[in-house]
């Protein structure tokens, strides 16, 4: 019997049979899709889980689906590896703003094993344009991540010296550039200390190069302690160093530098007995509109200076302006200009 009552029932079962016929399609059409995929609800459960997604993290779709996509069986973290919170799924964005929002993430597959990924989400909407769920694509980002990883490790290899660990001149040279940058249009200081461990030819000569070469990387250790985090300590070669402070006016920088000159005796190696080891410093402020080579060829000619006056000692460039002379600071208590000796035989 056709009557008004009975055609609401025969349009729902109609409506019915095509929400069932649109989720096997959505479902067949998911696990044809060749990326890794799954399909999050607005209420945040997992309803669709593909193939591929299943061979990526060794989950299958009836270990997943059903369950609320924070759940914390494939251990999400972000790419600093901290754990996604629970209300902060991946898709969760996704249904709060209605748009596409990408992520770096990794999961931790059955194996425990973790899968960098990148999960791209995208909303679903129905007729009136509402989020209904996200569709949440991952791509596995294990190559790219290795090759980051491998870039990252060459230019820190290119940028480093292989004895010390410090900086290079190459990585000196980069910083110096943006320095100078920032300086021209910050207007904010920078100084530079170059530093020479005193009669070092005599230590290679007499007591070898292994012995030496504890001597640079203990010296390397001095400078690094005794510096800031963002300053750049660098190696120039074979005994010179330089440390770069950003930010730092030329009084602070000299302090830095005598303070860098008294702790340097705890760079001798034990080989050296009682023969104390020591090291001259020029200090500079760069001035306006100075290159990177006008400012170390003034660093140089303070630290010869130094080492011309005696060695063991900071030598602090004023400015570089015409008619001002290097400052020299005042002989440390018990200062002697004695080279260091070698062993005899």
């Amino acid at each position: 019997m056709s009557g008004a009552t009975g055609t609401p029932r025969v349009d729902a079962g109609k409506r019915q049979e095509r929400e069932a016929l649109g989720r096997d399609f959505a479902a067949r059409l998911l696990d044809a899709f060749r990326d890794p995929a799954y399909f999050v609800d607005a209420r945040g459960r997992t309803l669709f889980w593909n193939e591929a997604v299943a061979q990526l993290t060794g989950y299958s779709a009836g270990e997943m689906l059903g369950l609320p996509a924070s759940c914390s069986k494939l251990g999400v973290t972000d790419a600093a590896g901290v754990p996604l919170r629970t209300d902060d799924f991946l898709g969760k964005r996704t249904l709060l703003q209605g748009r596409a929002v990408d992520r770096m993430v990794s999961l931790r597959r059955r194996d425990g094993r973790r899968v960098p990924v990148e999960a791209r989400c995208s909303p679903v909407l129905d007729d009136q344009g509402a989020a209904i769920g996200v569709l949440v694509a991952l791509h596995d980002a294990s190559s790219t991540v290795a090759l980051a990883t491998a870039l990252r490790q060459a230019r820190r290899a290119a940028e480093s010296d292989p004895l010390t660990g410090l900086a290079n001149r190459r990585a000196l040279d980069r910083m110096l550039e943006l320095r100078l940058l920032v300086q021209a249009a910050d207007k904010q200081p920078f100084c530079l200390i170059l530093a020479d461990l005193d009669h070092f030819k005599a230590v290679n000569d007499g007591w070898g190069h292994a012995v030496g070469d504890r001597a640079l990387t203990a010296f390397a250790e001095v400078l690094r302690g005794q510096s800031r985090a963002e300053d750049l300590v660098a190696r120039l070669g074979g005994e010179e160093f330089v440390v770069l402070l950003p930010d730092a006016p030329l009084d602070v920088a000299a302090r830095v530098a005598e303070r860098l000159r008294v702790a340097t005796p705890e760079a001798a190696p034990p080989e050296l007995g009682p023969r104390r080891l020591s090291a001259s410093f020029g200090v500079v402020e760069a001035a306006a509109e100075e290159t990177a080579s006008q400012l170390l060829r003034r660093a140089d000619a303070a630290l010869y200076r130094a080492k011309a006056d005696g060695r063991d000692r900071v030598v602090v460039d004023p400015g570089g302006r015409a008619g001002v002379g290097l400052a020299r600071r005042p002989d440390p208590p018990g200062f002697s200009g004695a080279p260091i000796d070698p062993p005899c035989d």
